[in-house]
């Protein structure tokens, strides 16, 4: 009996040895996990000091660093950073706080964090002054998802930003894209040159987009049609909205620009005429919710025998088409009196297709526009058009992707931002598209048409579904998000101080620093700290509160996490490491 009480023993030894080994060999054999890596993780920069923060991702050595967008934030009243190129100025105040990167990898959201402290110090001598900054144009009207190129005076070292982030997104080059839903904003420039610093803005108004069978037509008539001036003369044009669309601003404009400028605005402006000879094309436009309206005259400058009694006549045919993403069409002009003459196709807005010389249309987004043609010869100059409307199409042509695809909240009412982005079947974003967003199970919280998402009051784990409405078989993309019981008043900043590279059997100090959403230290003393390493085969950690003390184990690659809860609120810090 005794012999067999041992063999037992013996066994329960061999099996508490041997599962562990087998464990470690079997997660040493999975891939590792993609991490992204804000270096350097931890920074004291001077008040007003600038500094290129660098992002990398790990764990997958196939993916191209280059082609990976970073979106950039800081966290805390400490300065601010380009979202796109992670260049960060600190603020003229001391502080502590934290520079944040993310970025969308194999549909998975990647974060990384760096600490930054403010500390003392004194405003450089060569502080740049304040300058003058205008951005053209300063007020703008858009339909969803169209664009508008911004210019500032002067030129410079340019920052663009949205207010609010909704309205649309802008370029490194001021060119401004409208989002999907109707809404009144900012475009604001932040300028430097060799004279000093500067903010400038620009109103901007996102208007609805409804189908061609929804809207109410606008028919303008400009007068006089043709018109003949000496170099340098003048001459008054007029439109006229018909019925009671009188509210429309209208806008006016010249071809070629050398020929002339036109002064005033409104319903009557003046043409004035340079000092070349020529024919000038004046054309006025007016847009409406839903619809443009456009009409146009010629003026003759100088020499009889080059006047026109009047404009050459273009048509397009067909005058209307209805057609579906990806669909393309091809639109002829007839022009008047059979005129010789090599057509200039174009699109407006241009985000709903592409037209080639051959009038050939291709649909690439939903929308309503115009195929616009201009003729102009030695005899003449004219202008045609046709009415397009872009459909969905069905659900196999499109495809829609969410993000985040991960994200944590906490109960009572705490919110979280979903978009939702469609491409056609060449990768071509599709813009003005009708979301339909859902959360599972429905007591988790709602979710409005703009994607963002309010958590209810149970904790737990809630599904986000977005559908692309109006096609027909619809198509889902789905999302998931996480709700956190709330333990405080507010989620906490939470940063972990220490080194990201060891070598093994080093032993080396890592400090949990916390901060409400204004960047202000919190009471420590009334905080509670759980931290962890994940894989936990790759270390030991000892010790408790803000400071603990890690030992690694294994070579290869982890991240050190940290949950902190008082009465303040409650948050999560992590730090990647690698143990060579």
């Amino acid at each position: 009996m005794q012999n067999y009480y041992k063999i037992v023993i013996i066994g329960f030894i061999i099996i508490f040895f041997t599962i562990p080994c087998a464990l470690s060999q079997t997660s040493a054999l999975k891939p590792q996990q993609l991490q992204l890596i804000v270096t350097p993780s931890e920074i004291t920069l001077k008040v007003k000091e600038q500094f290129q923060f660098k992002a990398e991702i790990i764990g997958d050595d196939s993916i191209d660093i280059s082609k990976v967008k970073f979106d950039w934030r800081v966290l805390g009243n400490i300065g601010t950073i380009s979202s796109s190129t992670g260049l960060f100025t600190a603020s003229d105040k001391p502080g502590r706080g934290m520079v944040s990167a993310n970025a969308l990898v194999d549909k998975k959201t990647l974060v990384g964090h760096a600490v930054v402290k403010i500390a003392e110090g004194v405003l450089p001598p060569d502080t740049p002054k304040k300058i003058i900054v205008v951005v053209k144009p300063s007020d703008v009207s858009l339909l969803p998802g169209e664009s508008r190129q911004f210019t500032t005076e002067p030129v410079g070292k340019t920052q663009w930003r949205v207010i609010p982030p909704r309205l649309g997104s802008i370029t490194d080059t001021g060119l401004f894209t409208a989002s999907s839903s109707p809404g009144k904003g900012m475009v604001i420039a932040t300028i430097q040159t060799a004279d000093g610093t500067g903010i400038g803005r620009a109103n901007v108004v996102i208007g609805k987009n409804e189908p061609i069978t929804s809207r109410t037509k606008l028919i303008i008539n400009i007068s006089p049609k043709n018109a003949k001036i000496e170099k340098s003369g003048s001459v008054v044009f007029e439109a006229k909205i018909a019925g009671n669309n009188d509210n429309y601003p209208l806008q006016w404009d010249i071809y070629p620009k050398n020929l002339g400028y036109i002064e005033g605005m409104g319903d009557k402006v003046r043409f004035v005429a340079g000092t070349e000879e020529g024919r000038a094309l004046i054309t006025v436009q007016a847009r409406s919710e839903n619809e443009i309206g456009m009409d146009w005259a010629t003026v003759d400058i100088g020499g009889t025998s080059r006047l026109l009694p009047e404009k050459l006549k273009v048509t397009v045919s067909p005058e209307s088409a209805s057609l579906k993403v990806g669909e393309n069409i091809s639109f002829a002009a007839n022009i008047s009196g059979n005129v010789n003459a090599v057509p200039s196709w174009s699109v407006a807005p241009s985000r709903i297709g592409i037209i080639d010389q051959n009038g050939l249309f291709t649909a690439t987004g939903l929308g309503w526009g115009l195929v616009i043609c201009k003729v102009e010869t030695a005899k003449g100059i004219g202008v045609g058009q046709a009415r397009v409307f872009v459909g969905a199409g069905n659900a196999s042509s499109l495809q829609i992707i969410v993000s985040p695809q991960f994200a944590q909240v906490f109960t009572g009412g705490d919110t979280v931002k979903f978009m939702a982005q469609v491409k056609d079947k060449q990768n071509r974003p599709v813009t003005n598209v009708s979301i339909l967003w859902k959360v599972l199970p429905e007591d988790m919280g709602t979710i409005d048409q703009t994607g963002l998402f309010t958590s209810g009051d149970k904790a737990g784990q809630a599904l986000i579904t977005a559908k692309i409405d109006g096609i027909e078989g619809g198509i889902l993309a789905q999302a998931r998000v996480t709700i956190n019981e709330k333990i405080g008043k507010e989620r906490l900043e939470v940063s972990i101080a220490g080194p990201q590279t060891l070598r093994l059997g080093e032993t080396k100090e890592y400090q949990g620093n916390v901060t409400n959403q204004n960047g202000k230290p919190i009471n420590l003393n009334t905080a509670q700290f759980e931290w962890r390493v994940v894989p936990a085969s790759i270390g030991t950690i000892t010790g408790n509160g803000d400071k603990i003390i890690f030992v690694p184990n294994v070579r290869g690659r982890g991240v050190i996490i940290v949950d902190v809860k008082c009465p303040e609120g409650a948050g999560t810090g992590r730090v990647s490491i690698t143990i060579e």
